[in-house]
């Protein structure tokens, strides 16, 4: 399966000091992945959270970065990985729809959280951030 046409979602590098985010969160309940990502605020010594919502989530993956990729997905190269990017092009994604008789169009998001060591892949309906 193939995943092309990269586009950022959010810019880590807008509210994440150099040293990325200090710790991450999921909880999963009815159907929705809840991320929350603390941070240092760059203006300030205060801890910040940005949530991740994602909505009717079908498909969601935590894993360890660097480490043994267990995905069968052929990624296109990205440079901007510590960014959550949202793949236009998802054989994966049209795997789910397909799952689901087309019933439900997803979408297919990634972000490495680099201070955190960890890789999060999700497929979901829709997506809200709060900041």
């Amino acid at each position: 399966m193939k995943c092309s046409s990269p586009i950022i979602i959010f810019n880590t590098d807008l509210f994440f000091p150099s040293h990325g985010e200090n710790k991450i969160d999921l909880s999963y309940n009815d159907g929705n992945l809840n991320v929350n990502i603390y941070y240092d605020s760059k203006e300030s010594n205060e801890e910040c959270t940005i949530n991740f919502l994602f909505k009717h989530t079908c498909f969601h993956r935590l894993t360890n970065f660097p480490g043994v990729s267990d995905s069968l997905i052929n990624f296109e190269k990205y440079e901007k990985i510590d960014s959550l990017i949202e793949f236009k092009n998802s054989d994966y994604k049209l795997q789910w729809e397909k799952h689901f008789n087309n019933l439900f169009k997803f979408r297919h998001f990634r972000i490495f959280f680099i201070n955190a060591n960890h890789y999060l892949e999700v497929i979901s309906a829709d997506l809200i951030i709060k900041k």
